[in-house]
């Protein structure tokens, strides 16, 4: 993200991208530059841990059924917002402890996805289940509906946690590391 003007500017779209094929971590991009880091945790309930230019979150999913999660900064351990399902798991609302709550909904049918909307229904970011999210804002400036990158970071890695949690998430693969060669000649073993 760039800062311009006293607001933070940002590429319009995102995407998430598995960056393990064995462990449950993802990055979050703007093109070819990495701005987070999501690691899913927790045996029972889901956790997961998300770290950006400084800041480290700590998403805990709880409550009955799992409808709800807690957003708090990793070091002070302080909550910044908590979010709830609807009990038909197509709805939700995320309240920030400062203030201020956007609305998480399912959008279309055939080519379902969900988005995080202002309390007049605007879209402010929308999540297709392959991992890609689109920002709504006047120019690219994200001060209308979200007020800091802070912020902007909770937004994208609750929505993502959500998705993954629900199983409703479909990111590529991860790609696969080349394997080293191994012949029998060049293993120890065999020398002998």
């Amino acid at each position: 993200m760039r800062h311009g003007g006293g607001s933070w500017m940002s590429p319009q779209i995102f995407v998430w991208r598995r960056t393990s094929a064995i462990k449950d971590r993802y990055e979050l991009r703007a093109g070819d530059e990495c701005l987070g880091r999501l690691t899913l945790g927790g045996l029972l309930l889901p956790t997961a841990r998300v770290e950006a230019g400084g800041f480290e979150l700590d998403l805990a999913v709880g409550g009955m059924a799992n409808r709800q999660v807690s957003i708090a900064e990793a070091q002070s351990e302080r909550v910044m917002a908590a979010f709830e399902r609807r009990w038909s798991g197509r709805k939700g609302v995320l309240r920030f402890a400062d203030g201020g709550q956007l609305e998480w909904r399912r959008t279309g049918w055939w080519r379902a996805g969900y988005e995080f909307t202002d309390r007049f229904s605007n879209p402010v970011v929308r999540f297709h289940l392959d991992g890609t999210v689109e920002g709504y804002g006047v120019g690219g400036e994200w001060t209308r509906s979200i007020d800091s990158r802070r912020d902007l970071l909770l937004v994208l890695a609750l929505g993502w946690l959500l998705l993954l949690v629900n199983d409703e998430a479909r990111p590529p693969r991860a790609p696969a590391r080349a394997e080293r060669s191994w012949t029998p000649a060049a293993s120890p073993a065999m020398a002998e």
